[in-house]
């Protein structure tokens, strides 16, 4: 009798010892995965950031092509047209209208 509660005892203990070690690993699990999606998450933010500064270049060279116009040999109808975006692009860059 002595025998069964002490191999028992010890089975009881293997099976603590091996529910302890996976929910250990559960949580090194879920850190790991916590971890990955911060960082997916500041590398998105990175991706945007960028994508952000090479819209604004690009906006800001067509918004030198159009600024540098010579509009000379335009008829009314195309400078009207320019000289509006050329407002629009100082109002966006000033905040005030010209």
């Amino acid at each position: 009798m002595a025998a069964n509660q002490s191999k028992l005892v010890e089975v009881l203990s293997t099976i603590s010892a091996r529910t302890i070690e996976r929910d250990e690993q559960k949580a090194i699990d879920r850190n790991q995965k916590a971890a990955d999606r911060r960082r997916r998450a500041e590398d998105r933010e990175e991706q945007l950031k960028l994508l952000s500064m090479m819209n604004e270049r690009e906006q800001r060279n067509e918004d030198h092509k159009i600024m540098s116009m010579d509009m000379t040999n335009l008829n009314p109808m195309q400078r009207a047209y320019y000289e509006d975006l050329q407002r629009q692009i100082l109002f966006r860059t000033t905040n005030r209208l010209p």
